[in-house]
């Protein structure tokens, strides 16, 4: 038993000994009336002042181990703070040798592999060409995994600026970013916003949204893409979903489409490095938002986002 519950359960029995006892005292000491009320009173001043004297030391205790509490914790702050920045240094060595070191043999590789293409492939043979062909495609995907595992990285370092934003001047940025994109696929977007204001980082949603499109537009290669975001409110959250008319998935992997490398489909039948979507999700956690999907296989897929209208 914890010292206050022990103080607290000695009082208990202080008062109801108290009660009986001292009663039973004062009937001895006399009987006159008088004096029993005089009595009687000064025993009710002296159980508040015990009473009062046991709360001081009850309060005293909890404030006591409260600051011990208080201690402890800072320390485990200020050493989780360390960890962090450490982790911090750590990701930026990773990034950098990302960047650099093993960025440098792809360049090496892809290099080699055009002059051969270049200079010597109407000599090589149609297996050698296909082999090359293959090697430098090989490189270019390894190259873009790296791109986006240092996408990934950046989203937990980089300096959030939450800010009000207005969605539709995002979107409209994204679509004149996206625009050659959209002419050659002929991809046709609805747009219909009834909530305009969110409260984000620049940057952070234009990522989530771009890497939506790009999700989308993969997936929808055997067909004329057809797009449509929409929004709304509901409380304090602007609610945001970009649907498409691609291939789909299965609802029971809602969540696992949203991890780091996990892919429902093959290289070779739909391109990527399978964090595009690990990406927004890290992305819309940092921005104090949620990233949901549902789908169906066939029938497209639709992607809600939930961000606040204002700071909170």
């Amino acid at each position: 038993m914890r010292a206050p519950s022990r103080i607290v359960g000695l009082y208990a029995i202080f008062g109801a000994l108290w009660i009986l006892l001292s009663d039973r005292a004062l009937q001895l000491l006399t009987e006159n009336a008088e004096i029993l009320i005089k009595l009687q009173t000064v025993k009710g001043w002296l159980f508040i002042a015990i009473t009062a004297l046991l709360l001081y030391f009850l309060v005293k205790q909890q404030m006591a181990e409260l600051q011990k509490l208080n201690t402890d914790l800072e320390k485990r702050v200020a050493e989780r703070t360390r960890r962090l920045e450490q982790v911090n240094q750590e990701l930026e060595s990773f990034s950098y040798t990302v960047s650099h070191d093993l960025k440098a043999p792809l360049r090496g590789i892809d290099g080699f592999g055009f002059l051969l293409q270049s200079q010597y492939g109407d000599s090589l043979p149609e297996g050698a060409r296909h082999f090359v062909t293959r090697m430098r495609e090989a490189a270019a995907q390894m190259n873009r995994l790296i791109e986006d595992l240092l996408s990934y990285s950046r989203i937990e370092r980089r300096e959030l600026n939450l800010r009000p934003i207005d969605l539709r001047r995002t979107i409209d940025q994204l679509l004149e970013e996206k625009q050659e994109q959209i002419e050659q696929s002929n991809v046709r977007i609805d747009v219909d916003l009834k909530c305009e204001q969110v409260y984000a980082d620049p940057d952070g949603l234009l990522l989530v949204l771009r890497n939506l499109f790009e999700n989308s537009l993969k997936f929808t290669k055997d067909r004329i893409p057809g797009f449509a975001i929409r929004s709304h409110t509901e409380g304090d959250r602007c609610i945001i979903q970009f649907s498409d008319n691609g291939i789909g998935f299965d609802p029971k992997f809602n969540e696992q489409i949203f991890q780091i490398f996990q892919r429902l489909h093959s290289e070779s039948e739909f391109p990527g490095t399978g964090i595009g979507l690990a990406i927004v999700r890290k992305a819309m956690t940092r921005m104090e938002g949620t990233v949901s999907a549902e789908g169906k296989p066939g029938e497209g897929a639709t992607f809600t986002l939930r961000l606040h209208t204002k700071a909170t």
